[in-house]
């Protein structure tokens, strides 16, 4: 019986250890773009087309962080790495039929460029726009 529940905590250790990633990642992610999270109705950086693109991304942002030697649980390290996201960019048309282009936390607006990246293959899409602006960990590894 002692066995299980060492089992047990061993893995509610474990589950900890990843919500202290994820929560310093998304921690980073507000340090470099902190509007969105003022107000998140008003943005969909947190909602299925951003939520999901950003955690398709973790897994490299991740060896980026290791790579520079950084602590995961730190969010220092995740908002260096995507310094570069206010930088997406893309068109939108309006209800009046202007385009305009949009960028910073205006690209993850309701209703404007990372709205468009709906269903499976637009957050892939929008992953990968997402990941173009990530440094390399081969570029930072130190030996």
């Amino acid at each position: 019986m002692s066995n299980g529940i060492a089992r047990i905590f061993e893995l509610l250790l474990r589950l900890l250890d990843i919500a202290v990633v994820i929560n310093a990642y998304w921690s980073g992610i507000k340090r470099v773009m902190p509007e969105p999270f003022e107000q998140a109705s008003s943005y969909v950086i947190q909602k299925g087309n951003g939520a999901v693109a950003l955690h398709r991304v973790l897994p490299q942002v991740i060896e980026v962080v290791r790579s520079r030697g950084e602590r995961l649980g730190q969010p220092d390290g995740y908002a260096e790495v995507m310094g570069d996201l206010p930088t997406l960019e893309g068109e939108v048309v309006d209800n009046d039929g202007l385009l305009s282009n949009r960028t910073g936390a205006d690209y993850w607006a309701v209703g404007s460029v990372a709205s468009a990246f709906s269903g499976d293959a637009g957050r892939r899409r929008l992953s990968l726009l997402i990941q173009s602006r990530l440094p390399s960990a081969a570029d930072t590894l130190q030996l």
